[in-house]
């Protein structure tokens, strides 16, 4: 990286089969909502779109996907890696976020692509994979947002995830729904070992960077693609 501003970088991620299809893992790179849901340039939840070109930007990310990351040796080094407990699921965006709250930079690399066949150790449809990610992400929210910060967007986030619930039950997935809540049952419980991490009170750690709702965006008013969401509800990138 001959960018000294810059901590870690992806290229775009294509799916192995559909090449021309974004991937679901990463797209052309990720960002977090104001209630701490991850989405990608290229995928909304289980909307993936085709790569035209149109996110062919050289811009800043808010994470970049482990499935191609690169991260500054130093770097990687003084934040410790990985966090070991999340297992797989959300260790990058943690990772990638304390990047960005040393104040480093993490972009997307678009004249790169790589092709990824997805799902390889855990598929969609498995409650595992439902309960880490669940569990690690809310973790990773209790790891990087001051006290306060963290207490208000965990109300939100118990009434929309409650709503997730419901939803998982009525569309005749119990599974699911109980891996929501065992996920926060588990991440309630390991709370003790992430609190040396946490930023004190007062202390400035890179914002969440859009300050919508992506669950409002995506099942009430229709926004499918990230093309579609409000442009000037997101932090302001830097351009490479």
């Amino acid at each position: 990286m001959s960018d000294d501003s810059v901590g870690a970088a992806q290229p775009k991620l294509h799916q192995f089969v559909d090449r021309d299809e974004f991937e679901y893992a990463g797209a052309a790179g990720g960002f977090l909502d104001k209630n701490g849901y991850p989405f990608t340039r290229g995928r909304i939840f289980e909307s993936l779109e085709q790569d035209t070109g149109q996110y062919d930007d050289a811009r800043d990310i808010f994470w970049a996907s482990g499935t191609c990351l690169a991260v500054r040796k130093q770097l990687f080094t003084q934040l410790g890696g990985f966090e070991e407990s999340f297992f797989m699921h959300m260790e990058e965006i943690d990772l990638c976020w304390r990047i960005k709250s040393l104040g480093f930079r993490v972009v997307l690399v678009p004249e790169s692509v790589i092709y990824h066949m997805g799902g390889a150790s855990l598929s969609k449809q498995s409650s595992r994979k439902h309960f880490l990610n669940y569990r690690n992400n809310l973790l990773m929210l209790y790891r990087n947002l001051p006290p306060k910060q963290w207490r208000l967007l965990l109300l939100r986030r118990m009434a929309l995830d409650i709503a997730a619930i419901g939803k998982a039950v009525l569309s005749g997935q119990p599974g699911f729904g109980w891996a929501i809540l065992r996920g926060y049952v588990a991440a309630f419980r390991l709370k003790s070992d992430h609190k040396a991490i946490r930023p004190l009170k007062h202390q400035i750690t890179a914002p969440l960077p859009y300050r919508g709702s992506i669950v409002w965006d995506y099942f009430m008013a229709g926004k499918k693609h990230f093309s579609d969401l409000d442009a000037h509800l997101f932090e302001a990138p830097r351009k490479g």
